[in-house]
């Protein structure tokens, strides 16, 4: 063996560093490909369910079968609400009102409660969330209060409530549903 053979240097991926950058790549690549065949084996098919389009839940009893003689305000329903429970689609999202409820809020307010159900035809997760729903009495647009916040899986389904608080003299409402490539609405009627 000459001496510039001995006195070389070791390659870089013979040192720790490059060890440790080897497996590190490999370990990436085969949890890539792990959840790649997941996510292609998890495609669910939409389920149809049996939905209720009005519903305006009794006031809660007391054990003797009375009115709750202290129960708050917000227990008790204002109205019965009619709403379409055909489904909104546009691209990859669809909603659809599962059910929805009215009782009295504060300050001559209603609280309007839409059980919504968002399937996810797309290959992505998606956003379910406050931000695609807004209701409409008269000229004046209301965002929700509910809190809403989620993902839904690519190909599956999540449901969600989203609340409102708007006057409770609004009988004759409009709630859209606001989708990444557009628009759409359906009437809300309160009796």
């Amino acid at each position: 063996m000459s001496d510039s053979e001995e006195h070389r240097p070791p390659s870089w991926w013979s040192t720790l560093p490059g060890i440790l950058t080897g497996v590190a790549a490999l370990i990436t690549a085969l949890a890539g490909l792990f959840f790649g065949l997941v996510q292609l084996n998890s495609q669910t098919a939409p389920t149809t369910t049996a939905v209720k389009t009005a519903a305006a839940a009794s006031p809660e009893r007391t054990a003797g079968g009375g009115s709750a003689a202290g129960a708050a305000s917000s227990s008790e329903p204002v109205a019965a609400v009619h709403v379409t429970n055909q489904p909104q689609r546009v691209g990859d999202l669809e909603y659809t009102v599962v059910s929805a409820t009215a009782r009295s809020d504060a300050d001559g307010m209603s609280a309007l409660e839409f059980t919504v159900r968002c399937f996810n035809y797309g290959r992505y997760d998606a956003n379910f969330w406050d931000a695609a729903f807004r209701i409409a009495a008269g000229p004046d647009v209301y965002s929700p209060t509910s809190g809403l916040d989620e993902l839904v899986s690519a190909e599956s389904s999540k449901t969600g409530v989203v609340r409102f608080v708007v006057p409770a003299s609004a009988r004759s409402l409009t709630l859209t549903f606001r989708f990444p490539a557009g628009d759409r609405s359906i009437p809300v009627a309160l009796s």
